[in-house]
Order: C-alpha cells, then sequence, then structure tokens
C-alpha cells in the first residue's frame, strides 16, 4: 500500500511540474510578488484591480502613469526563466487601458535594472478599450537559447498606435497590468480557436468564419461578392465566388484582406492552406499575405498561375506557425496586372501539401470531352473532338502533344501537377506515384 501511495504521489508531482512549466506565474502584484522599479519618468503603484470581472478578478494590479515625455519610460521587475535553443515562449499581460497604447517589453537585460535594447511589440492589439485584455509577446530562443532575469515593461511609446500618441498620464490616464505569466501557447488569454476546414467561400455558412474584410476597390478596380461561380467544375462546384475586375488602370493590390472572427489553429491536420483563384490573362501573379496575431508572417507572396479563365489551387505552408488571423490575396502584381476579371474562392485548410485537382466532364460546360482522368502515371482523355491535345507543367512549359483519338493516353515520369489543354480548355491534373 505504502508503495503504490508513493506512486500516485509521485504522479500528482509530475503532473504538477508539467503544469508549471507550462504557465509559470512572472507577476500578479499580489503579497509576494516581485517588486516594480521605474525608470526615466514611469510612475508606479500597487493598487486594487479597477475592473475586478472578466478575464481578471484579482483583488490587485500594477498601475502606470508618465511624468514626462520620454517615449522609453520603463517600469521593470526580477523574473527568472529560459526559452530552449529554436523554440519559442509567450509572455502574456492583462492590460487595462482608455485608449489604444504602443505597448512594448525587453527581455535582454544582462544585469538587474539594466535597460535593455530590443524592443518587442505585442503579437495582437489592444482593442477591448476600458476592459482587460490579454496582450502577447513573443520570445524567440534563437539558435543558443535565451535565459530572461528582468521584465522591462515599456507603456507607451506612441508610435504604432492608432491614433499614434502617448495615451498616459499620472492624474487620470493610467495603464493597469496584471497576471503576467510565460507559457508555450501563443494565443490570447479569453479567445478560442476556430477549427474547421472550410475558412471562407463566399457561402452564408461560412460567413460567420469572416471577422472583417477590406478591398482596397474604387471606381478602376471595383470589387464584388458574393458573385455566381463563373465556372462550376468538379474543383470548384459551389454556388458562388469573389470578384475584382481590373480596368485598363489598375491597382495591383486591390483584393480582398479578410480576418477571422476567431484565431484558426494551426496543427497537424489543418496547415496547409488552399485558395482557389481564377485569372484573366496566362502567367498572371496573384499576391498572399498571412497574419499570425497582428504579425503579418508571410508578406506578398507572388504565385504565378500559368493558365488564364480555370480554376488553380494555390497552396501555402503554414505549419511554421501556431495559429493564423487573417490574409490577403491580391489580385494582380506589381510588374503585371492584365486588364479582366479575377476570382478567388474556397480558401480551404488541411493536411495535404498538394493542389485540388477536379476532374472535367461534359457537366462543367466543356462539351468538346467527356473525361479526363489518371492510371499510374497516364493521363487518359476520353471521347475528345479536337484534333490534338497539350501536356504542360505547372510553370506554362509545354511538355508534349498529341493526336486526339477516341481514348488519348499522355504518359508523364514523375509525380506532380500537370495542365492538360486541348482547343480552348485548360484542366489541372495530379499525377501521385
Amino acid at each position: 500500500m505504502k508503495t503504490t501511495t508513493f506512486y500516485l504521489i509521485g504522479a500528482f508531482l509530475a503532473l504538477s511540474t508539467a503544469l508549471e512549466a507550462a504557465d509559470v506565474v512572472l507577476n500578479n502584484f499580489e503579497s509576494g510578488s516581485p517588486a516594480v522599479t521605474t525608470k526615466y519618468g514611469a510612475s508606479y503603484t500597487n493598487d486594487a484591480n479597477p475592473l475586478p470581472a472578466g478575464l481578471n478578478t484579482t483583488a490587485n494590479s500594477g498601475k502606470i502613469g508618465r511624468t514626462s515625455t520620454n517615449w522609453y519610460e520603463l517600469s521593470y521587475f526580477p523574473a527568472s526563466f529560459t526559452v530552449p535553443a529554436n523554440a519559442k515562449r509567450y509572455v502574456h499581460i492583462l492590460v487595462k487601458y482608455d485608449a489604444q497604447p504602443d505597448i512594448a517589453i525587453r527581455v535582454d537585460a544582462t544585469t538587474a535594472g539594466g535597460d535593455g535594447n530590443a524592443d518587442i511589440r505585442a503579437m495582437n492589439g489592444y482593442s477591448a478599450i476600458g476592459q482587460w485584455q490579454d496582450i502577447v509577446f513573443e520570445i524567440n530562443g534563437g539558435a543558443s537559447g535565451k535565459t530572461v532575469i528582468q521584465i522591462n515593461f515599456l507603456a507607451d511609446l506612441g508610435f504604432n498606435n492608432n491614433p499614434a500618441g502617448q495615451v498616459l498620464n499620472n492624474s487620470d490616464k493610467f495603464a493597469y497590468i496584471d497576471e503576467i505569466i510565460v507559457n508555450d501557447n501563443p494565443l490570447p488569454r479569453g479567445t478560442t480557436y476556430l477549427t474547421t476546414n472550410n475558412l471562407w467561400d463566399f457561402e452564408p455558412a461560412t460567413a460567420a468564419n469572416i471577422g472583417g474584410v477590406t478591398t482596397y476597390a474604387d471606381t478602376n478596380n471595383p470589387v464584388t461578392y458574393p458573385i455566381a461561380n463563373p465556372l462550376k467544375n468538379a474543383l470548384n462546384p459551389s454556388n458562388n465566388s469573389g470578384l475584382r475586375v481590373a480596368a485598363a488602370t489598375t491597382n495591383w493590390w486591390t483584393g480582398f484582406e479578410y480576418s477571422f472572427a476567431s484565431p484558426v489553429k494551426i496543427d497537424a491536420a489543418h496547415k496547409y492552406l488552399h485558395t482557389l483563384v481564377m485569372v484573366p490573362a496566362d502567367g498572371q501573379k496573384v499576391v498572399f499575405d498571412i497574419k499570425s496575431g497582428s504579425t503579418k508572417v508571410i508578406n506578398d507572396m507572388a504565385v504565378t498561375v500559368p493558365v488564364a479563365n480555370v480554376w488553380y489551387d494555390v497552396v501555402i505552408d503554414l505549419s511554421a506557425y501556431p495559429f493564423i488571423s487573417g490574409g490577403s490575396v491580391k489580385c494582380g502584381h506589381w510588374d503585371q496586372t492584365a486588364a479582366g476579371n479575377y476570382y478567388i474562392d474556397e480558401i480551404y485548410l488541411d493536411d495535404n501539401a498538394s493542389p485540388r485537382v477536379g476532374v472535367t466532364t461534359a457537366a462543367d460546360g466543356l462539351q468538346n470531352a467527356r473525361m479526363i482522368f489518371t492510371q499510374g502515371n497516364q493521363i487518359i482523355i476520353e471521347s475528345a473532338t479536337e484534333s490534338s491535345v497539350a501536356l504542360y507543367d505547372v510553370t506554362g512549359k509545354l511538355l508534349q502533344t498529341a493526336p486526339v483519338s477516341n481514348r488519348t493516353v499522355l504518359t508523364v515520369s514523375q509525380p506532380g501537377i500537370y495542365l492538360v489543354r486541348w482547343g480552348n480548355h485548360t484542366t489541372p491534373v495530379s499525377i501521385q506515384l
């Protein structure tokens, strides 16, 4: 019995240690918490929690004001944690302001009371004016790991907020901070993940997933959504899509910038982002951005769409990021934007790195082919009526041509995505050997 009891206690202690390692309290401003010191004009008092509700029902919090115009006023307290090499940890700070602030922390002080140098701004912005909100800062261990001995908090820099400017004084405008922790979770406390595959397809069922859309449209670059899907086929059978029209005078950056209503978790089953696009001319580029919190983790990623007027699936690997909060699809590119219609649809998340492809049939409105399918390394076209068929790789390079019969077989040597063109029609197919 003693042996059994010993193992149960040991298991409990191991579990407790694991929980503490994952969620370490650095300062909760209650009795016994690390003392806070100020420099360069910041003021500080340990004060009663001004809003003991919601995310923060504790008794006390830290109250910070400013007595100068120095952007670098700071408050600091000792801390002790490490970030392993090639890993990340996240410092969470509950904050309450009466206006949107510009906040940063520093974790690179090498001696007690040191200023440090590197300002780390939050992954998410403060938007819950007058309420407690969890603000998250990413700490990167780098190649050698990082040991943190002190948290320096810059409460009111005044540069990157909207509107820009310092928002604190020492009479009636204070910052309140509380419940400072470090863990391995980048998601702010008080929010939940959006966990789904179908993120946005311009249909009513996914409208609730989207928190907001910006189009940067104007008279020469109108954007409309939802509109009828211009090419319903096996690859995209949905009813609706989004349309950007580029006139002769184009803004290449016009398109769809969207934010999700909740952060979207990236994990083993949800790590490849697929977006269907259609362009008006061969070889047009479409540009993608992806945000994780307020940080743009993918910026101006240009993808060449080799063939016009067919749905083309663009795949983006998101496995390096813990979550995404939104993105944009810019329908054009700064070095070339053809006039015409650009469509997007079916923004989808899964574990498949291969682009989605469909099987073209007469039901797609392409009357000169009944079926295209694959067997091993062969692409088979049945009942085509054109005189010849051509095979391209995804860059648009011509690989081979063949005369058409009732059953035309094209053989390839490598797996991948290929484009089959006959007459004025093009269909992508996938070969997986």
